[in-house]
Protein backbone atom coordinates (compact mmCIF):
# COMPACT_ATOMS: atom_id res chain seq x y z
CA UNK A 1 0.00 0.00 0.00
CA UNK A 2 0.92 3.24 -1.13
CA UNK A 3 0.97 4.64 3.05
CA UNK A 4 3.78 1.30 3.57
CA UNK A 5 1.03 -0.76 6.18
CA UNK A 6 -0.30 -4.12 5.32
CA UNK A 7 -3.65 -5.19 5.92
CA UNK A 8 -3.42 -6.03 9.77
CA UNK A 9 -1.44 -2.79 10.50
CA UNK A 10 -3.94 -0.83 8.54
CA UNK A 11 -6.91 -2.41 10.29
CA UNK A 12 -4.72 -1.87 14.11
CA UNK A 13 -4.43 2.03 12.83
CA UNK A 14 -8.03 2.84 11.93
CA UNK A 15 -9.57 0.50 14.66
CA UNK A 16 -7.21 2.83 17.29
CA UNK A 17 -8.54 5.46 15.85
CA UNK A 18 -12.47 3.99 16.48
CA UNK A 19 -11.69 2.77 19.86
CA UNK A 20 -13.23 5.26 22.11
CA UNK A 21 -15.99 5.88 19.62
CA UNK A 22 -19.84 5.17 20.21
CA UNK A 23 -20.55 5.53 16.47
CA UNK A 24 -22.06 2.32 15.22
CA UNK A 25 -19.83 2.20 12.38
CA UNK A 26 -16.77 2.75 14.82
CA UNK A 27 -18.36 -0.09 16.85
CA UNK A 28 -18.24 -2.65 13.98
CA UNK A 29 -14.56 -1.80 12.85
CA UNK A 30 -13.12 -2.52 15.85
CA UNK A 31 -15.23 -5.63 16.58
CA UNK A 32 -14.21 -6.88 12.83
CA UNK A 33 -10.35 -6.19 14.13
CA UNK A 34 -11.41 -8.11 17.12
CA UNK A 35 -12.39 -10.79 15.66
CA UNK A 36 -9.37 -11.01 13.27
CA UNK A 37 -6.85 -10.45 16.05
CA UNK A 38 -5.48 -7.38 15.26
CA UNK A 39 -3.97 -5.73 18.15
CA UNK A 40 -4.36 -1.34 18.47
CA UNK A 41 -4.35 1.37 20.25
CA UNK A 42 -6.50 4.17 20.68
CA UNK A 43 -5.03 7.08 18.41
CA UNK A 44 -5.11 11.38 18.85
CA UNK A 45 -7.42 12.89 16.45
CA UNK A 46 -6.42 14.29 13.12
CA UNK A 47 -7.42 17.63 13.73
CA UNK A 48 -10.06 17.16 10.55
CA UNK A 49 -12.97 18.20 11.78
CA UNK A 50 -11.88 20.28 14.77
CA UNK A 51 -9.81 22.71 11.70
CA UNK A 52 -13.55 21.94 9.80
CA UNK A 53 -15.55 23.57 12.22
CA UNK A 54 -13.53 26.38 13.06
CA UNK A 55 -15.42 27.95 10.11
CA UNK A 56 -18.41 27.62 11.40
CA UNK A 57 -20.30 30.94 12.25
CA UNK A 58 -21.28 32.20 15.78
CA UNK A 59 -24.47 33.51 15.03
CA UNK A 60 -27.29 31.32 16.31
CA UNK A 61 -29.01 31.71 13.58
CA UNK A 62 -26.01 30.15 11.08
CA UNK A 63 -24.91 28.37 13.42
CA UNK A 64 -26.93 25.74 12.77
CA UNK A 65 -26.90 26.10 8.91
CA UNK A 66 -22.94 25.83 9.11
CA UNK A 67 -22.96 22.74 11.93
CA UNK A 68 -25.51 20.77 9.37
CA UNK A 69 -23.58 21.36 6.29
CA UNK A 70 -20.09 20.80 8.30
CA UNK A 71 -22.00 17.35 9.08
CA UNK A 72 -22.89 17.40 5.42
CA UNK A 73 -19.18 17.39 4.56
CA UNK A 74 -17.87 14.92 6.16
CA UNK A 75 -20.11 12.58 5.30
CA UNK A 76 -19.16 13.16 1.63
CA UNK A 77 -15.33 12.57 2.48
CA UNK A 78 -16.02 9.70 4.65
CA UNK A 79 -18.12 8.42 1.36
CA UNK A 80 -15.34 9.25 -0.84
CA UNK A 81 -12.49 7.38 1.57
CA UNK A 82 -14.89 4.39 2.58
CA UNK A 83 -15.02 3.80 -1.30
CA UNK A 84 -11.80 4.39 -2.40
CA UNK A 85 -11.25 1.82 0.69
CA UNK A 86 -13.61 -0.90 -0.77
CA UNK A 87 -11.75 -0.54 -4.14
CA UNK A 88 -8.56 -0.79 -2.47
CA UNK A 89 -9.15 -4.03 -0.90
CA UNK A 90 -11.88 -5.96 -3.13
CA UNK A 91 -8.95 -9.03 -3.94
CA UNK A 92 -6.83 -8.41 -1.06
CA UNK A 93 -9.51 -8.45 1.79
CA UNK A 94 -13.14 -9.52 -0.25
CA UNK A 95 -14.95 -9.30 2.90
CA UNK A 96 -13.85 -5.82 4.32
CA UNK A 97 -13.85 -4.35 1.25
CA UNK A 98 -17.79 -5.06 1.18
CA UNK A 99 -17.76 -4.06 4.60
CA UNK A 100 -17.38 -0.43 3.35
CA UNK A 101 -18.81 -0.90 -0.12
CA UNK A 102 -22.07 -1.64 1.74
CA UNK A 103 -21.70 1.85 4.38
CA UNK A 104 -21.15 3.55 1.01
CA UNK A 105 -24.63 4.32 0.60
CA UNK A 106 -25.51 4.99 3.74
CA UNK A 107 -22.86 7.36 3.62
CA UNK A 108 -24.17 9.35 0.61
CA UNK A 109 -27.82 9.55 1.98
CA UNK A 110 -26.51 11.50 5.01
CA UNK A 111 -24.92 13.90 3.03
CA UNK A 112 -28.06 14.76 1.74
CA UNK A 113 -29.89 14.21 4.48
CA UNK A 114 -27.74 17.36 6.31
CA UNK A 115 -28.06 19.83 3.42
CA UNK A 116 -31.98 18.99 3.32
CA UNK A 117 -32.41 20.18 7.12
CA UNK A 118 -30.29 22.79 6.33
CA UNK A 119 -32.33 24.07 3.40
CA UNK A 120 -35.09 23.71 6.00
CA UNK A 121 -33.27 25.52 8.79
CA UNK A 122 -31.98 28.48 7.07
CA UNK A 123 -35.36 28.09 4.15
CA UNK A 124 -33.63 27.30 1.41
CA UNK A 125 -31.38 30.87 1.36
CA UNK A 126 -27.96 30.78 0.40
CA UNK A 127 -27.36 26.65 1.39
CA UNK A 128 -25.77 25.83 -1.96
CA UNK A 129 -23.47 28.78 -1.78
CA UNK A 130 -22.31 28.30 2.05
CA UNK A 131 -21.98 24.98 1.24
CA UNK A 132 -19.42 25.78 -1.25
CA UNK A 133 -17.45 28.27 1.18
CA UNK A 134 -17.39 25.55 3.72
CA UNK A 135 -16.36 23.07 0.99
CA UNK A 136 -13.26 25.64 0.14
CA UNK A 137 -12.42 25.55 3.60
CA UNK A 138 -12.71 21.83 3.93
CA UNK A 139 -9.96 21.70 0.96
CA UNK A 140 -7.56 23.70 2.75
CA UNK A 141 -7.84 22.17 5.84
CA UNK A 142 -6.80 18.78 3.48
CA UNK A 143 -4.06 20.38 2.00
CA UNK A 144 -2.09 21.04 5.65
CA UNK A 145 -3.14 18.10 7.61
CA UNK A 146 -0.44 14.97 7.30
CA UNK A 147 -1.59 12.35 5.18
CA UNK A 148 -2.33 9.47 8.07
CA UNK A 149 -3.72 6.02 7.50
CA UNK A 150 -7.32 7.07 8.64
CA UNK A 151 -10.69 7.87 7.09
CA UNK A 152 -9.80 11.57 8.25
CA UNK A 153 -6.50 12.89 7.18
CA UNK A 154 -4.58 15.00 5.01
CA UNK A 155 -3.98 14.14 1.29
CA UNK A 156 -1.94 11.79 0.08
CA UNK A 157 1.56 13.23 -1.50
CA UNK A 158 0.77 11.33 -4.90
CA UNK A 159 4.41 11.90 -5.85
CA UNK A 160 5.69 9.54 -3.58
Amino acid sequence: PRVGLDEAEFLSAVAAVEAGSEHPLAHAIVEGAKARGVAFERQTSSGYAERLKKAVRKDTADRLVDELLVGALIERRSHERMSLLATALVDREPEVSRFYADLCPAEDRHEDLYIDLAILANDGRCVQARYQQLADHEAQVLAELPFLPRLHSGLPDVGA
